[in-house]
């Protein structure tokens, strides 16, 4: 018989706490985006999978910005990822520390990415020795 090692479904907190918030607090999103600024599509993007994910979309947010948000947007942003501005509005109007809901995202984005690319990248990438030598003597003294 074949083993298999079957994992449990990755949660996007970032996509999940955001639906839960709004349910919570008894607010609609079109009432969220007003008060936010950012369009009543992109939240709903956020919720189903926390990032805007195909080309189109992308565009999409880009053109909605103005020339100096564009121009500040991080690359991880460009390439689909909630922008900051985006937490920053949002962190203000649901009463949340800067940098909590990207805080979310990134750790959906690096639990995907230990599953999908962990192990070969353990397989790849060896520790420095030197560092691991300093670590080991640490340990001993």
């Amino acid at each position: 018989m074949k083993r298999t090692t079957e994992l449990v479904p990755l949660m996007n907190f970032f996509a999940e706490t955001l639906r839960e918030t709004l349910v919570e607090w008894d607010v609609s999103q079109a009432e969220v985006s007003r008060m936010t600024g950012i369009p009543s599509p992109h939240l709903t993007d956020m919720k189903k999978s926390g990032r805007r994910s195909t080309l189109e979309k992308r565009r999409r947010l880009v053109a909605v910005l103005d020339r100096s948000e564009r121009d500040a947007l991080s690359g991880s942003e460009r390439a689909g990822g909630v922008p900051s501005q985006y937490d920053l509005r949002l962190c203000r109007n649901l009463w949340t520390s800067p940098g909590f809901w990207l805080r979310l995202q990134f750790d959906f984005e690096l639990m995907r990415a230990e599953r999908k690319k962990g192990e070969r990248i353990r397989r790849e990438v060896q520790p420095h020795s030197a560092l691991n030598e300093a670590k080991m003597l640490k340990c001993v003294t």
